[in-house]
């Protein structure tokens, strides 16, 4: 019987990654856990990108994330920190181009008491453990690669990763003749940009510190841009070259009536509400406007309360980031594509 020797390594370097993620874990100490339920506070940023499960009278998604439910558990259960290695599921409109699906692989942390600077070195340390443990697989498994991506990752190894805010980022592009404004989500091209703009090779970068508008509800915003026309937050994306965003991270807001007014006032919840509204009319057509509105509100409050009340009496501070495990393979193979996880 003839195999497929390519894809029977890639399926081989894709366990090792994983191994390899759980050793770094075990390494720092922090303990792997699952969660298996589904849950309406289960979106990302872009939350029309959610699947929902047609289950008359519930209102669930298959989730995308499980941060709130890992902060729960940090908060409640006394746990310093913990990870999570589970599928991330997004009615993603460009998949198959790629660099994005519909279903991925995705590693998250929740970690107690970080600040953002120490969740970025944690990011950059796990980066350069995987490029190091690669380059030993590759010396066994040579076919997976080419001479000129290993010595890649060998000079990534020796120059590290550059660190830029996004508001100089922006300035730097528009120097270089790309045209956005600040303000504007960088988009796949800019990230390859950015990451070959630096050195002699493309290298990672950490861009960070980006507009309020584009994030998540509960990354910290900084509190000396509050109010301004330029409010920023405290988080962080690790570009990786061939893949892009790889990481994405933050510190989190850290008391109850911050965090339900950003969530209140942000763009999440208003996607989230007209989606809500077109379901229950869809299901009880017989409804009146008011009932609507009021069965809207009833499944917001019950997904999202409490959450915002593990920070009522006191504050908590925390940090957190996700990773694609498919587009960090993709980075230590060289490959064009997305390797799917």
């Amino acid at each position: 019987m003839r195999y497929d020797i390519d894809r029977k390594e890639l399926l081989l370097f894709k366990g090792f990654v994983l191994e390899e993620i759980r050793n770094f874990f075990k390494i720092k100490e922090i303990p792997e856990i699952r969660y298996n339920q589904f849950s309406f506070a289960g979106s990302c940023e872009n939350a029309p990108t959610t699947y929902w499960i047609d289950k008359k009278g519930e209102f669930l998604m298959l989730p995308q994330t499980r941060q709130i439910m890992a902060e729960d558990d940090l908060i409640r259960h006394g746990f310093k920190a913990v990870y999570m290695m589970q599928t991330s599921y997004r009615d993603e409109p460009r998949a198959g181009d790629g660099r994005h699906c519909n279903q991925f692989l995705l590693c998250e942390m929740e970690h107690k008491d970080m600040s953002q600077d120490e969740l970025i070195e944690f990011e950059i340390d796990m980066l350069m453990y995987m490029i190091s443990k690669s380059l030993d697989y590759f010396k066994e498994h040579p076919r997976l690669v080419t001479k000129d991506n290993i010595a890649r990752l060998k000079y990534t190894l020796e120059y590290g990763v550059e660190k830029v805010t996004y508001t100089d980022m922006i300035a730097k592009l528009n120097e270089k003749g790309v045209s956005i404004n600040w303000g504007d989500d960088l988009k796949s091209r800019d990230e390859e940009f950015i990451c070959g703009m630096h050195a002699d090779i493309p290298i990672p970068v950490v861009v960070k510190d980006y507009p309020e508008k584009l994030k998540y509800f509960n990354m910290y915003l900084k509190r000396d841009t509050k109010g301004t026309d330029r409010e920023v937050v405290e988080c962080a994306d690790l570009l990786l070259p061939f893949a892009g965003e790889t990481w994405g991270s933050s510190r989190r807001e850290n008391e109850g009536k911050r965090i339900r007014k950003r969530f209140y006032e942000g763009t999440m919840y208003q996607q989230l509400r007209a989606r809500l509204e077109e379901k229950i009319r869809q299901d009880n057509p017989e409804w009146e406007e008011p009932d609507v509105q009021e069965g809207v509100d009833d499944v917001i409050k019950t997904a999202f309360e409490p959450y915002f009340k593990l920070f009522d009496k006191e504050p908590h501070d925390r940090a957190g980031f996700g990773m694609g495990v498919g587009r960090l393979a993709q980075f230590l193979l060289g490959r064009t594509t997305i390797v799917e996880m």
